[in-house]
């Protein structure tokens, strides 16, 4: 099944990824950076920045073209490593 969705997804797409991780003052330009280095036109919007009801955590969400299911997988797998990132949607 997941073989046919991917087969209607239409790449280059415009997507949006949102990542959760801990309220850092560095996280938000960390997150900018990794997706810059694969997606080089996520820098067109600033990204959306929340704060969780207690502060410990930041959700982030931005914007960019993906070109492949392989271009966002490794977007995904990047995000993923950084220390603070708890989870990639």
């Amino acid at each position: 099944m997941e073989n046919r969705i991917n087969e209607k997804v239409q790449y280059p797409i415009h997507f949006p990824i949102k990542v959760l991780g801990l309220n850092t003052h560095t996280l938000p330009s960390s997150i900018v950076g990794i997706i810059e280095k694969h997606a080089p036109d996520v820098v067109k919007t600033e990204p959306t920045i929340k704060v969780s009801k207690n502060h410990k955590y930041l959700s982030i969400t931005l914007e960019f073209t993906a070109l492949s299911l392989a271009h966002l997988e490794t977007i995904y797998s990047s995000l993923r490593e950084h220390p603070d990132v708890k989870t990639v949607l």
